[in-house]
């Protein structure tokens, strides 16, 4: 608002002034132009008055910037957002508001955001050795007795490439990772973390979201919420926002309700029309993926529930953290 503010009237202005001069000066026979080069005077006002005033545009939006993507709000919870094609994984940060370390060295099947833990680190040991030997297996089972192998020359080299491959992500796990006995107390943090593929806030909670990528750029939008940001593979992005109305707040708005009306009107029109059953379509927020990242980028849709804080409370207890996953 400040920049509408600022720019309405200087443009007004500045286009009002160009038809008035376009007007008044347009070329006459008996008249003759006024010969007007240069003045000292007339550059320095055009040039400091709007140095200042974009300089004040400037800082005021760059101090804005700032208290959206990286202020320590007092208060805030810390929720991760993980993108990857072709979905959505959300954790959320325990009782000590501190998400655990990760590293995309760690990512497996079991453990897709690389959630450092001992238990992780355990498991990516057994993936690894489980795949070299597997290979291994494959390579001795594919000699002749003389020692030859069935398989090509390429298969076989990428077969060793492969095996090797694994081989130097274990020690690079050992090396970079793993604190030995030091574990628990180096990643505790983590313990206490949740996982699930849905994202549910809380009515005036301040958030301090974190995004990351597994792959490619992806971009988690809440479209209701003004909520975007690119999520890109290597590193971290953030910003700070506190979501104000309810799911159940919104589906109660007159012009919500009205317009949900005329979707369900239309949808079950079509669903008569093919003989299946009528639904209804209920107002939900959601977040979707606003970067083309690949084929199935149309599916990357998750449920966000905006909730009152016992709601929240109750759903979030009959998660699991990592530290109970680990004792299962």
């Amino acid at each position: 608002m400040f920049n509408w503010w600022v720019i309405l009237p200087v443009f007004f202005l500045t286009n009002g002034v160009l038809f008035v001069f376009s007007w008044k000066y347009y070329y006459r026979q008996e008249r003759k132009a006024l010969y007007f080069p240069h003045d000292n005077k007339l550059e320095l006002i055009w040039t400091i008055v709007p140095a200042v005033a974009l300089s004040a545009i400037v800082i005021y939006g760059l101090k804005t910037w700032n208290d959206i993507m990286f202020n320590d709000q007092e208060g805030a919870k810390v929720v991760e957002v993980y993108g990857f094609q072709f979905g959505w994984w959300t954790r959320y940060s325990g009782d000590d508001n501190v998400l655990g370390k990760a590293d995309y060295k760690l990512i497996t099947a079991s453990n897709p955001l690389g959630v450092i833990t001992s238990e992780n680190i355990q498991n990516s040991y057994n993936y690894l050795d489980g795949e070299v030997e597997k290979i291994n297996l494959l390579l001795s089972e594919s000699k002749n007795v003389e020692g030859e192998y069935f398989l090509s020359a390429n298969n076989v080299d990428s077969l060793i490439g492969r095996m090797e491959r694994f081989k130097r992500q274990k020690y690079r796990i050992k090396s970079a990772i793993d604190r030995g006995d030091q574990n628990d107390s180096v990643y505790k943090s983590a313990n206490d973390d949740v996982l699930v593929q849905e994202l549910h806030l809380v009515k005036d909670q301040p958030y301090a979201m974190t995004f990351r990528s597994k792959d490619v750029i992806h971009c988690p939008w809440v479209p209701h919420l003004r909520m975007q940001i690119n999520a890109v593979p290597g590193m971290e992005t953030s910003f700070n926002f506190t979501p104000t109305t309810t799911t159940q707040e919104m589906r109660a708005k007159p012009e919500v309700i009205e317009h949900y009306r005329v979707i369900n009107e239309i949808h079950n029109e079509r669903l008569k029309k093919l003989g299946e059953k009528e639904e209804k379509v209920e107002f939900n927020y959601l977040l979707m993926c606003n970067k083309i990242c690949g084929a199935a980028h149309s599916n990357m849709k998750m449920d966000v529930v905006i909730e009152t804080a016992e709601e929240f409370n109750s759903w979030i207890a009959e998660k699991p953290t990592y530290a109970q996953k680990a004792s299962e």
